[in-house]
Protein backbone atom coordinates (compact mmCIF):
# COMPACT_ATOMS: atom_id res chain seq x y z
CA UNK A 1 0.00 0.00 0.00
CA UNK A 2 1.39 3.69 -1.03
CA UNK A 3 1.80 6.32 1.58
CA UNK A 4 -1.03 8.02 0.07
CA UNK A 5 -3.57 5.30 0.07
CA UNK A 6 -2.09 4.14 3.81
CA UNK A 7 -3.29 7.61 4.75
CA UNK A 8 -6.60 7.29 3.50
CA UNK A 9 -7.05 4.02 4.69
CA UNK A 10 -5.82 5.70 8.31
CA UNK A 11 -8.32 8.65 8.05
CA UNK A 12 -11.64 6.34 7.16
CA UNK A 13 -10.03 4.11 10.35
CA UNK A 14 -10.14 6.99 12.23
CA UNK A 15 -13.67 8.45 11.08
CA UNK A 16 -14.69 4.93 11.85
CA UNK A 17 -13.78 4.47 15.15
CA UNK A 18 -15.09 8.10 16.29
CA UNK A 19 -18.49 6.98 15.04
CA UNK A 20 -17.86 4.26 16.85
CA UNK A 21 -17.45 6.17 20.00
CA UNK A 22 -20.42 8.84 19.17
CA UNK A 23 -22.64 5.56 18.51
CA UNK A 24 -21.71 4.50 22.06
CA UNK A 25 -22.60 7.72 23.44
CA UNK A 26 -26.16 7.81 22.19
CA UNK A 27 -26.76 4.38 23.17
CA UNK A 28 -26.15 5.60 26.89
CA UNK A 29 -28.51 8.19 26.44
CA UNK A 30 -31.32 6.61 25.01
CA UNK A 31 -34.62 6.04 27.09
CA UNK A 32 -35.55 2.74 25.30
CA UNK A 33 -36.28 0.80 27.90
CA UNK A 34 -35.14 -2.13 25.75
CA UNK A 35 -31.71 -1.42 25.71
CA UNK A 36 -29.68 0.99 27.56
CA UNK A 37 -30.91 2.70 30.69
CA UNK A 38 -28.97 6.05 31.26
CA UNK A 39 -28.97 8.56 34.34
CA UNK A 40 -31.00 11.38 32.79
CA UNK A 41 -33.75 9.42 31.04
CA UNK A 42 -34.30 6.92 34.19
CA UNK A 43 -36.87 7.30 37.07
CA UNK A 44 -35.80 6.72 40.54
CA UNK A 45 -36.50 2.88 40.80
CA UNK A 46 -34.52 2.05 38.19
CA UNK A 47 -31.01 4.57 39.26
CA UNK A 48 -30.71 1.63 42.03
CA UNK A 49 -29.97 -0.72 38.92
CA UNK A 50 -26.09 -0.90 38.38
CA UNK A 51 -24.97 0.10 34.51
CA UNK A 52 -24.09 -2.76 32.95
CA UNK A 53 -20.97 -3.58 30.71
CA UNK A 54 -21.28 -4.13 27.26
CA UNK A 55 -18.71 -5.68 24.95
CA UNK A 56 -18.32 -6.81 21.30
CA UNK A 57 -20.83 -4.60 20.14
CA UNK A 58 -20.59 -4.99 16.17
CA UNK A 59 -20.75 -1.51 14.07
CA UNK A 60 -19.44 -0.44 10.76
CA UNK A 61 -16.45 -2.70 10.68
CA UNK A 62 -15.29 -2.42 14.13
CA UNK A 63 -16.72 -3.14 17.73
CA UNK A 64 -17.58 -0.69 20.88
CA UNK A 65 -16.73 -1.73 24.50
CA UNK A 66 -18.64 0.02 27.33
CA UNK A 67 -17.62 -0.35 30.87
CA UNK A 68 -19.13 1.74 33.88
CA UNK A 69 -17.50 1.99 37.55
CA UNK A 70 -19.46 3.73 40.55
CA UNK A 71 -17.34 5.49 43.11
CA UNK A 72 -20.59 6.36 45.08
CA UNK A 73 -23.73 3.53 45.67
CA UNK A 74 -27.31 4.39 45.36
CA UNK A 75 -30.12 4.34 47.77
CA UNK A 76 -32.51 1.28 46.84
CA UNK A 77 -35.45 2.73 48.57
CA UNK A 78 -36.55 6.05 50.34
CA UNK A 79 -35.84 6.26 53.73
CA UNK A 80 -36.60 8.68 56.49
CA UNK A 81 -35.08 10.92 59.07
CA UNK A 82 -35.08 8.26 62.09
CA UNK A 83 -34.49 4.92 60.07
CA UNK A 84 -30.98 3.43 61.46
CA UNK A 85 -30.62 0.62 58.54
CA UNK A 86 -29.50 2.15 55.10
CA UNK A 87 -30.35 0.30 52.05
CA UNK A 88 -28.35 0.69 48.65
CA UNK A 89 -27.05 -0.83 45.89
CA UNK A 90 -24.00 -2.15 47.11
CA UNK A 91 -21.49 -1.71 49.76
CA UNK A 92 -18.69 -2.75 48.02
CA UNK A 93 -15.30 -1.26 49.20
CA UNK A 94 -16.85 1.34 52.02
CA UNK A 95 -15.05 -0.17 55.26
CA UNK A 96 -17.08 -2.45 57.59
CA UNK A 97 -17.98 0.92 59.99
CA UNK A 98 -17.58 4.58 58.98
CA UNK A 99 -19.40 7.37 58.07
CA UNK A 100 -21.51 8.29 54.69
CA UNK A 101 -22.66 11.25 52.95
CA UNK A 102 -26.28 11.42 51.61
CA UNK A 103 -27.23 14.96 50.29
CA UNK A 104 -25.89 17.01 53.01
CA UNK A 105 -26.19 14.58 56.00
CA UNK A 106 -23.62 12.69 57.52
CA UNK A 107 -24.05 9.14 59.19
CA UNK A 108 -22.55 7.20 60.69
CA UNK A 109 -22.41 3.60 60.56
CA UNK A 110 -21.36 0.63 62.95
CA UNK A 111 -21.39 -2.70 60.49
CA UNK A 112 -23.02 -3.71 56.92
CA UNK A 113 -24.11 -5.88 55.20
CA UNK A 114 -23.76 -6.55 51.24
CA UNK A 115 -26.61 -4.10 50.74
CA UNK A 116 -26.67 -2.20 53.85
CA UNK A 117 -25.12 0.74 56.25
CA UNK A 118 -26.67 -1.31 59.76
CA UNK A 119 -27.04 0.75 63.17
CA UNK A 120 -26.82 4.06 61.74
CA UNK A 121 -26.37 7.49 63.75
CA UNK A 122 -28.14 9.89 61.83
CA UNK A 123 -27.30 13.89 61.72
CA UNK A 124 -23.65 12.75 62.95
CA UNK A 125 -21.66 15.91 63.39
CA UNK A 126 -22.86 18.94 62.77
CA UNK A 127 -25.49 17.93 59.77
CA UNK A 128 -29.27 17.16 60.87
CA UNK A 129 -31.18 13.73 60.09
CA UNK A 130 -32.91 14.57 56.93
CA UNK A 131 -35.22 11.87 54.60
CA UNK A 132 -33.98 10.90 50.76
CA UNK A 133 -35.42 9.31 48.37
CA UNK A 134 -34.69 5.92 46.55
CA UNK A 135 -32.19 6.47 43.74
CA UNK A 136 -30.06 9.56 45.78
CA UNK A 137 -26.44 8.70 45.70
CA UNK A 138 -24.50 7.58 49.04
CA UNK A 139 -21.06 8.78 49.07
CA UNK A 140 -17.83 8.11 51.16
CA UNK A 141 -17.14 10.09 54.01
CA UNK A 142 -14.10 12.59 52.65
CA UNK A 143 -12.87 15.73 53.44
CA UNK A 144 -9.98 18.14 52.83
CA UNK A 145 -7.05 17.64 55.66
CA UNK A 146 -5.73 21.14 55.03
CA UNK A 147 -6.68 24.29 52.95
CA UNK A 148 -5.02 24.29 49.74
CA UNK A 149 -4.31 27.24 46.94
CA UNK A 150 -6.09 27.03 43.47
CA UNK A 151 -2.77 25.56 42.06
CA UNK A 152 -2.02 22.71 44.48
CA UNK A 153 -1.61 19.45 42.48
CA UNK A 154 -1.89 17.21 45.68
CA UNK A 155 -5.06 17.33 47.61
CA UNK A 156 -5.09 16.02 51.49
CA UNK A 157 -8.16 14.01 52.56
CA UNK A 158 -9.56 12.10 55.42
CA UNK A 159 -9.56 9.25 52.96
CA UNK A 160 -9.51 8.16 49.46
CA UNK A 161 -10.92 4.53 50.45
CA UNK A 162 -13.51 3.92 47.60
CA UNK A 163 -12.70 6.43 45.09
CA UNK A 164 -11.34 4.92 41.97
CA UNK A 165 -7.58 4.44 41.25
CA UNK A 166 -7.68 7.36 38.62
CA UNK A 167 -10.78 9.80 38.10
CA UNK A 168 -12.93 12.92 38.98
CA UNK A 169 -13.17 14.77 42.64
CA UNK A 170 -15.23 17.92 43.34
CA UNK A 171 -14.86 20.49 45.84
CA UNK A 172 -17.29 22.96 45.89
CA UNK A 173 -17.86 23.57 41.76
CA UNK A 174 -14.59 22.57 41.02
CA UNK A 175 -14.03 19.57 39.16
CA UNK A 176 -10.28 18.03 39.86
CA UNK A 177 -8.90 15.29 38.11
CA UNK A 178 -6.28 12.93 39.70
CA UNK A 179 -4.10 10.60 38.19
CA UNK A 180 -3.20 8.43 41.48
CA UNK A 181 -4.02 8.57 44.92
CA UNK A 182 -2.64 7.22 48.15
CA UNK A 183 -4.61 6.76 51.00
CA UNK A 184 -4.52 10.28 52.31
CA UNK A 185 -3.72 11.90 48.94
CA UNK A 186 -5.26 12.81 45.54
CA UNK A 187 -1.86 13.02 43.28
CA UNK A 188 -0.92 14.45 40.15
CA UNK A 189 -4.09 16.43 40.22
CA UNK A 190 -5.35 18.63 37.14
CA UNK A 191 -7.61 21.77 38.76
CA UNK A 192 -10.68 23.17 37.04
CA UNK A 193 -11.19 20.66 34.99
CA UNK A 194 -14.13 20.44 32.52
CA UNK A 195 -14.54 24.21 32.25
CA UNK A 196 -14.95 24.55 36.34
CA UNK A 197 -12.78 27.41 37.54
CA UNK A 198 -9.35 26.30 39.93
CA UNK A 199 -10.06 28.24 43.46
CA UNK A 200 -8.78 27.71 46.99
CA UNK A 201 -10.64 25.36 49.41
CA UNK A 202 -10.29 25.16 53.16
CA UNK A 203 -9.71 22.34 55.22
CA UNK A 204 -12.80 20.66 56.31
CA UNK A 205 -14.44 21.24 52.96
CA UNK A 206 -16.24 17.93 51.80
CA UNK A 207 -14.70 16.13 49.12
CA UNK A 208 -16.91 14.18 46.17
CA UNK A 209 -16.16 11.47 44.02
CA UNK A 210 -17.63 11.82 39.95
CA UNK A 211 -21.20 9.71 40.71
CA UNK A 212 -20.00 6.74 38.01
CA UNK A 213 -17.75 6.79 34.91
CA UNK A 214 -17.99 5.30 31.93
CA UNK A 215 -15.51 4.12 29.49
CA UNK A 216 -16.17 3.78 25.65
CA UNK A 217 -13.31 2.20 23.24
CA UNK A 218 -14.14 1.87 20.14
CA UNK A 219 -11.88 -0.27 17.31
CA UNK A 220 -12.11 -0.34 13.60
CA UNK A 221 -10.52 -2.55 11.17
CA UNK A 222 -10.14 -2.14 7.52
CA UNK A 223 -7.67 -4.06 4.90
CA UNK A 224 -5.88 -5.69 8.26
CA UNK A 225 -5.09 -2.16 9.74
CA UNK A 226 -6.89 -1.09 13.18
CA UNK A 227 -7.65 2.13 14.70
CA UNK A 228 -8.95 2.48 18.45
CA UNK A 229 -10.44 5.40 20.07
CA UNK A 230 -11.00 5.66 23.67
CA UNK A 231 -12.93 7.88 26.09
CA UNK A 232 -14.03 8.59 29.54
CA UNK A 233 -17.28 9.83 30.26
CA UNK A 234 -18.04 10.82 34.22
CA UNK A 235 -21.12 11.89 35.76
CA UNK A 236 -21.80 13.67 39.06
CA UNK A 237 -24.87 14.44 40.35
CA UNK A 238 -26.64 13.36 37.28
CA UNK A 239 -25.30 15.80 34.97
CA UNK A 240 -22.59 15.24 32.43
CA UNK A 241 -18.66 16.17 32.81
CA UNK A 242 -16.47 15.00 29.97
Amino acid sequence: MCIRDRFTADEQLLFMSDSGIEMGINWLYQDDTSKYFWWDNADPSQRSILLPNYSGISFAGGTIDISTQYAATILTNDIGAIDTSIEVNSTTGFPDSGIILINTEWIQYFSKTDTEFLSCIRGYGVSDPDSHTGGTFVYPACQLTANITSTDTVIPVTSTEKFLPTGTIFINNEAIRYRSKNSTNFLDCERGSFDTTALPHAQNEKVFPASFEAFISSTAQKDGRTKTVEVLIQYQYGSKWE
